[in-house]
């Protein structure tokens, strides 16, 4: 079965289990992160009993922010395309990974099975799709080395993102207000490092494109998917400590030059050094047309 598949006892080179480091020092079996493979098994035993995500959905309980139908049209990645963007997402143990759009949420439960991040997040505003979502998680057979997952019913533009590190975005029918909306709020979080989508983004300082991956999907044999780095330094190179420290020293030298000011002030003219040296330069000049 996928779960006995899944129970995977880590070995040293020699064959023997390793120890897993407890107290009373003896030899305990380590889960093993699931391969593609063993996930693809895991999901298609709870996929394989609920209806798909295609055809028409609707979004309701969000008032004035109602999204617009033609935002929730569908299509799926493919087994054979998770695998392909997998190593492009780059996933660290520490990762809090979000799917935007995630549909029926079967990329957000691969990347938990794969056991790679902290966190998997789905965000979907299709009530049809949310709550097929939610029943294939119920249904899956989640290993001991599942990461935590969480699929949610949400507006992905209007969600204050405080934890995301690693991002995909399903914005290929995606309107530019949605979409500048989300980008927006996902550049004020400081954990965020990395960002997957289907469509080029607009061009930001702050976000450089590494490359692109091809992954195969429902609405095409193979599309072409952009991976960009954020970038949080824009200052030319110049790094934040090194900025603090040059900012540092700016109020430091103005503190202990204050006379450079003062000297400037007769020659501009101005406040009441300006005024009174007019003044006593008035009467000279006087003086000296009447000697004439």
């Amino acid at each position: 079965s996928a779960v006995a598949a899944a129970a995977v006892v880590c070995s040293g080179g020699d064959g023997s289990v390793v120890a897993g480091g407890d107290e009373d020092s003896k030899l305990v079996p380590l889960i093993c992160p699931l391969d593609h493979s063993d996930a693809v098994k895991c999901l298609k035993g709870a996929y394989g009993r609920i209806a798909n995500g295609f055809g028409t959905d609707f979004a309701s309980g969000f008032g004035v922010h109602s999204v617009d139908s033609a935002n929730m049209q569908y299509g799926e990645i493919t087994y054979d395309g998770m695998q392909a963007l997998y190593p492009s997402l780059g996933l660290r143990p520490n990762d809090v990974f979000y799917d935007l759009g995630s549909g029926l949420g079967k990329l957000v439960l691969y990347v938990a099975l794969r056991g790679t991040v902290s966190k998997a997040v789905g965000l979907e505003i299709g009530c049809r799709r949310h709550r097929l979502a939610q029943t294939a998680a119920e249904l899956l057979s989640t290993p001991k080395n599942c990461a935590e997952f969480e699929l949610l019913q949400e507006d992905i533009s209007r969600r204050p993102y405080k934890d995301a590190s690693v991002v995909v975005i399903t914005n290929l029918c995606m309107d530019m207000g949605v979409q500048g909306r989300t980008i927006d709020s996902l550049m004020r979080c400081e954990s965020l490092r990395r960002i997957v989508c289907i469509c080029p983004l607009p061009p930001k300082p702050q976000l450089k494109l590494l490359k692109t991956v091809k992954v195969a999907c429902t609405w095409a044999k193979v599309s072409s998917w952009q991976i960009y780095e954020v970038v949080r330094d824009v200052s030319g190179g110049l790094d934040q400590t090194r900025a603090s420290r040059l900012r540092s020293l700016s109020r430091s030298t103005l503190r202990t030059r204050p006379c450079s000011m003062t000297r400037l002030l007769p020659i501009i003219g101005g406040g009441k050094r300006g005024q009174q040296s007019q003044q006593q330069q008035q009467p000279q000049q006087q003086q000296q047309q009447q000697h004439q």
